[in-house]
């Protein structure tokens, strides 16, 4: 190498500039390897954004189908409900039915046994009109 700094200069810009471009190549690179992470970032983004709107999906379908239950299952409730109010109203008619009856019955042997007095009265009352004894 010669002395001559002009050329000496050269020869360190030159040094520099491979080092530039070889630094320049790195970046490059590297900024390549950026873009493919952002392109399967985004792919795995999209990826999910799929998976969250099917959860979405599935999660009105899910809360479709049980309200639709708690309705069926409500007004299986209301139906069991009205149906032991009218047995229980069914139950109350035959119990009054049934003392209503009780009375009729007491009313009735009363009767019947007032009835059977005034007849035993009356055969006892012909008994001595005709002199059987």
């Amino acid at each position: 190498m010669s002395d001559d700094p002009v050329l000496s200069a050269l020869f360190r810009l030159e040094a520099g500039m491979t080092g530039l471009q070889a630094g320049f190549a790195t970046l490059e690179k590297r900024v390549s390897d950026l873009h493919e992470g952002q392109a399967s970032l985004q792919a795995g983004q999209a990826a999910i954004e799929d998976r969250l709107s099917t959860l979405e999906r599935h999660q009105t379908n899910l809360r479709v189908a049980v309200m639709d239950r708690m309705d069926r299952l409500e007004d299986n409730l209301t139906a069991i409900r009205e149906d032991i109010s009218v047995n229980l109203g069914a139950i109350t008619h035959d119990r009054e039915a049934l003392e209503n009856t009780r009375g009729d019955m007491r009313s009735l042997r009363e009767r019947v046994d007032l009835m059977w007095r005034q007849i035993k009265r009356l055969e006892q009352q012909v008994r001595d009109i005709t002199g059987e004894a």
